[in-house]
């Protein structure tokens, strides 16, 4: 969601091992491999289902992993990612040999090696990616985690639903859902845009759907909604790292316009409701399009990305006993980045300079410090280079108070009070003095103390740990 790529960046620079190094938060899809081995099962049966939470520094990703073979015979498994959006895919090799199992993936390039323990059954090992290597403990388990949760619908829906297509310059098509009530009326409508980085329609994230329980809520309340797959996600095609803001906000435009031109849909009343930078594009489209009659911001940072990325920093490094000297050091180095990105620098030239910023670093941090940045500050440097994309250029650039005060329509921003990725009170006070004159008496900027990033009740903010808040969404929102 929201600048998930750059909360992990700031983690990065104080946390004990690398986030660039650590495994994918996506496990790529891909057709499955056919799973071959030549090893009979061992007197030991690793057959069934296990459940491990592979921890990378500060970033926990709970795997799942099912186990299958005729007894005798050979093993085949599948390597599920539980969170932050659920994604399987078959793994490419696996083998039991004496009580240990062996398995690997292609892509990403990873293996794994385990004992198996009987009492309790476990896999206890370690996975290897990308040169590094990681403790995991398969636990066994009836089944894998999935289990609806509790504010998802359950069907029959008792409204309307259908799948919706729209081409935008007759070459992207977008795939998604459309909810609207039963009676044959003109209904209200709402577009729901996600947050950061390739979503689904449902915004699926650390194990829940948010915009599916967001669009069930307001359909069962006389709404129409449509959600959308992001760019190159799902049924959708293109790719959203290769679009600027402006064009997912022009995304945005032709899901209104469809809406628009539907009998069932009411034109004069069309919302829109962004989370993360979702309210971001929301309200550049909303900029360029009169239709869009209201706009709602949930977790949307409203101070530019420079801004946002130095307080994560600061709020991350002293959490964590981060010196002043590497606080700063890594402040210098955002920025070297930052300025590389904007002036256009890419492939081999930004790697040059963001290796030079990186040896600054260095430089800049205590000697009695340096030994435990090296590592940190290599990795610093990979995870930059991914930033020469239209999309992360356009979001560097972009100022979202002036983007707001451009508005003429009713405006809300609803924030978290322990979101840890967007200061809640900072964004509330740039909102508030960047609202369009005309709309300040029809416009507000809310804060709710008790809940984080996803609009959950959450006592630390946290999104991304095992026993997160089973409920989707607050009831406060």
């Amino acid at each position: 969601m929201i600048f998930h790529l750059l909360q992990a960046v700031a983690v990065l620079a104080f946390a004990a091992a690398a986030y660039a190094q650590s495994p994918s938060p996506d496990l790529p899809s891909a057709s499955p491999a056919s799973p071959a081995s030549d090893t009979p099962l061992a007197p030991h049966d690793v057959r069934g289902y296990w459940v491990g939470v592979l921890t990378a520094g500060t970033q926990n990703v709970r795997l799942g992993l099912s186990i299958e073979g005729v007894k005798g015979g050979p093993l085949s498994a599948r390597l599920a990612q539980l969170d932050p959006k659920f994604t399987e895919r078959s793994v490419t090799t696996i083998s039991l040999v004496d009580g240990v199992l062996r398995f690997s993936i292609d892509k990403p390039s990873v293996t794994f090696s385990a004992t198996l323990e009987d009492r309790p059954a476990r896999l206890v090992g370690t996975w290897r990616q990308r040169g590094m290597d990681y403790p995991l403990t398969f636990d066994k388990v009836d089944a894998l985690p999935g289990a609806k949760r509790p504010q998802e619908p359950d069907r029959p829906l008792p409204y309307h639903e259908e799948e919706v297509r729209i081409t935008i310059e007759g070459r992207i098509h977008l795939a998604g859902t459309l909810t609207r009530p039963n009676e044959p009326l003109r209904h209200p409508a709402v577009v729901l845009v996600s947050g950061s980085g390739a979503q689904d329609r449902d915004e699926s994230a650390f194990g829940h759907r948010p915009f599916l329980v967001l669009s069930d809520m307001l359909t069962t309340r006389g709404f129409a909604v449509l959600r959308l797959d992001d760019r190159g996600v799902g049924g959708s095609t293109g790719d959203v790292y290769q679009a600027t803001l402006d064009d997912l906000a022009g995304d945005v435009v032709a899901a209104v316009d469809h809406l628009a031109g539907r009998p069932d849909i009411d034109p004069e009343r069309i919302s829109v409701v962004g989370h993360s930078e979702g309210g971001l594009v929301a309200t550049l489209a909303a900029g360029r399009c009169p239709r869009i009659a209201r706009v709602a911001m949930l977790a949307t940072p409203m101070v530019p990305t420079r801004e946002l990325r130095s307080m994560q920093t600061e709020s991350t490094g002293r959490s964590m006993g981060a010196s002043e000297a590497a606080i700063n050091a890594i402040r210098a180095f955002n920025t070297t980045a930052f300025d590389a990105v904007e002036a256009g620098e890419q492939g081999e030239r930004l790697q040059r300079t963001l290796t030079a910023a990186g040896r600054t670093l260095l430089a800049s941090i205590p000697e009695t410090e340096r030994s435990h940045y090296a590592t940190l500050t290599r990795d610093l440097v990979s995870t930059a280079s991914g930033y020469a994309t239209p999309w992360f250029r356009s979001l560097l650039t972009i100022d979202p108070g002036q983007v707001l005060g451009r508005i003429e329509r009713p405006v809300l921003l609803v924030l978290g009070g322990k979101d840890v990725q967007v200061d809640a009170e900072s964004s509330r006070r740039a909102a508030e003095a960047s609202m369009n004159p005309t709309m300040k008496g029809r416009s507000r900027a809310v804060v709710l103390p008790a809940v984080n990033h996803m609009l959950q009740t959450s006592r630390t903010g946290t999104t991304t740990l095992p026993g997160q808040p089973r409920r989707t969404t607050s009831s406060a929102t």
